[in-house]
């Protein structure tokens, strides 16, 4: 009986090792639907700071800023991809808090949820 459990195991990891290795193979590791925190807390965070950038949030190697440009909490968001360390990469002017994209202006929406959070869509 124990011999059989060994061999189970075994033979389980070696199919988690060759799935692993398939390129075809795509693992969803994160929620594509990223939770920020607090609208009303970042908003002043970022009228003081300028935007946040967050590295890989949802672990598909995709860097965004999230930006905010309204003076209600409620309204005014969206996230801009970085495309760090390419020759496409997005930089942000912080005294003019504005972005300068080489290549094109990809945006995912952003929006405050029912519970005052605000949440980007990185599926789009």
């Amino acid at each position: 009986m124990g011999l059989g459990g060994v061999l189970a195991a075994a033979v389980l990891v070696l199919l988690v090792l060759r799935l692993a290795a398939d390129p075809d193979v795509h693992a969803q590791l994160g929620d594509p639907v990223f939770s920020v925190g607090n609208a009303k807390r970042i908003a002043g965070q970022i009228e003081r700071g300028g935007p946040f950038l967050f590295q890989d949030p949802i672990g598909h190697g995709r860097h965004v800023w999230l930006v905010h440009d309204s003076g209600d909490p409620q309204h005014g968001w969206y996230a801009v991809e970085a495309r760090v360390g390419t020759r496409c990469e997005v930089t942000l002017d912080r005294s003019t808090r504005r972005f300068r994209d080489p290549c094109h202006n990809r945006r995912f929406p952003a929006e405050v949820d029912t519970r005052g959070q605000v949440v980007i869509d990185l599926r789009r």
